[in-house]
């Protein structure tokens, strides 16, 4: 099947397993310029690219995926629903590494505003809050926390 993206991203699979990541990263990008709303492609393309040290450029690619979801989701939300949130936090964390703050917290938020209890995203935007001396909305998320997640989460910052 040449022209079907979703066979050149399975194929990519199969190389990528066997180690051999240029023909991988070469089925990925066929069939993201086959469907350029591929994002399993692009998350894949997105390993690669963390293995090989481009971190920047992976970070890059995990955000049109993201995007790419957005646009696909109405369509595909079956698929794309138990990714979303998880790619959102993958991303602001990424962008932690960068110490890209404020990108971080748009991220998390974005997390947030399609799970409003995930956990991963909570503690994330907390502690850039605090990072940043927000202690009120820090203490205000870990309170949250507390109530809706882990009663015994130890976050407060003052």
């Amino acid at each position: 099947a040449p022209e079907n993206a979703k066979a050149h991203r399975s194929l990519g699979l199969v190389y990528a397993a066997q180690q051999k990541f240029d023909l991988a990263e070469q089925q990925y990008i066929k069939a993201i310029e086959l469907d350029p709303n591929e994002w399993g492609a692009m998350i894949n393309l997105a390993e690669i690219q963390t293995i090989r040290g481009q971190a920047e450029k992976s970070l890059t690619t995990l955000q049109q995926a993201y995007q790419a979801m957005t646009i696909s989701y109405q369509t595909e939300e079956v698929f794309i629903r138990p990714w979303y949130t998880k790619l959102a936090v993958l991303i602001a964390e990424k962008n932690l590494e960068f110490d890209q703050l404020s990108e971080a917290e748009v991220w998390f938020r974005k997390a947030l505003d399609y799970d409003p209890y995930h956990q991963a995203a909570l503690t994330g935007l907390m502690q850039i809050l605090q990072d940043l001396g927000d202690f009120d909305a820090a203490d205000a998320l870990c309170f949250e926390l507390q109530q809706k997640i882990d009663p015994n989460a130890n976050c407060f910052s003052k």
